[in-house]
């Protein structure tokens, strides 16, 4: 399978890797459950990964 990747974003590889996590997800469970229910297992997946993250960031608008 040939993948072709934009070169113009800054962090492609990290992208790349972080969309097709949260199309696994989305793949494994099916769309209709509540975003709690979606936030909890894409945090797992990101653990079991090795992605750091945070979660609930607040942001001043």
């Amino acid at each position: 399978m040939n993948v072709q990747t934009r070169k113009d974003l800054i962090y492609a590889k990290e992208c790349y890797e972080i969309i097709g996590l949260v199309f696994y997800v989305f793949n494994e469970f099916g769309y209709g459950h509540k975003e709690k229910f979606y936030q909890k297992v894409i945090s797992e997946v990101f653990r079991k990964n090795k992605i750091d993250f945070k979660e609930q960031l607040q942001v001043k608008l």
